[in-house]
């Protein structure tokens, strides 16, 4: 192992800035509530992170911002998942039910959920993403948000209702 001098050392960093200044700031799909708050979150893509709002903002007004490409093919099949008539309605409730529960009801997001509960927070968000979330992790869910099971089943009952709107709507059009 060799040694540096502060001015070696202090040469390396500056080049890393310039190297990182060059760069795009990837901007990811984050919930509201993250963002509203800077929270820690999971990313539509999947990908961990606590926003920052100046990064965003730097990103957003000198053009050097680069949405994710794999949160904007998430939001797409996700988008598209709602819309379609063919695709299982179940799942997409529970996935858009249960979020409603833990982001508008509890406040939380899927990394302080994770803290509650105990589970994974990336195992959590692709079961939440999925609609597949086994009955343990259900009830482990309600019981974070400070509710019951009974009440979670309300929640996805309520995103069917939205789905099934969606639906509709596109199908009038």
């Amino acid at each position: 192992m060799t040694s540096q001098s502060p001015a070696q050392s202090t040469a390396v960093s500056a080049r890393r800035q310039e190297d990182q200044a060059d760069r795009p700031i990837i901007l990811h799909y984050v919930p509201y509530l993250a963002a509203l708050q800077g929270r820690r979150s999971i990313a539509l893509c999947g990908e961990p992170i606590t926003y920052d709002q100046q990064a965003t903002s730097k990103g957003l007004t000198d053009g050097k911002g680069v949405i994710c490409p794999m949160c904007d093919l998430e939001r797409e099949q996700l988008d598209r998942r709602y819309q379609d008539p063919d695709e299982p309605i179940c799942p997409l409730a529970v996935s858009l039910g249960l979020q409603g529960l833990i982001e508008q009801e509890a406040g939380l997001t899927v990394c302080e959920l994770a803290d509650r509960t105990g589970l994974d927070a990336r195992r959590l968000h692709r079961e939440l993403m999925s609609g597949q979330v086994p009955i343990d992790h259900l009830q482990q869910i309600a019981q974070a948000c400070g509710t019951d099971t009974t009440e979670a089943l309300k929640w996805v009952d309520a995103g069917k209702k939205a789905i099934r709107r969606i639906r509709t709507k596109q199908h009038d059009e």
